[in-house]
């Protein structure tokens, strides 16, 4: 995972990624007590391979257009309230870690994509309707 994070690092800034313990410890897993519980008895909760907290919409695409290249999960993580287990991270998994994220530029409230209007130059653009 360190090469991903590096690569990580170099396009949208070290700051802005993170790979150390205390990190990845805090984002195991969200508010479902059944972590809590596990994490209590003393069974293996797993941490991400790396967390990266995007600042911008362009952080966000390439962050996924390198986990669509380099095949690696990506786990969305936004302010870690969730309460139905929804974060599983894996060693081997960036964590998005939105809460840097504090606007809404766009919103889709249902998606109709005609693929004749699609972009062919940057699809994933398209997608996240900031084309």
């Amino acid at each position: 995972m360190s090469s991903i994070a590096e690569a990580l690092a170099s396009m949208i800034g070290a700051d802005r990624v993170a790979s150390d313990a205390d990190a990845l410890n805090a984002r195991r897993y969200d508010q479902w007590a059944v972590k809590h519980l596990r994490d209590w008895r003393g069974e293996t909760v797993p941490a991400p391979g790396c967390v990266v907290r995007p600042g911008s919409v362009e952080d966000v695409q390439k962050i996924v257009r390198l986990a669509a290249e380099k095949r690696v999960s990506l786990i969305p993580f936004g302010l870690g309230s969730g309460v139905c287990g929804g974060i599983e991270p894996t060693p081997d998994a960036i964590l998005l870690d939105m809460s840097g994220m504090n606007r809404v530029r766009y919103c889709q409230t249902a998606f109709k994509r005609d693929p004749r209007s699609a972009s062919k130059k940057d699809p994933l653009a398209d997608m996240m309707g900031v084309c």
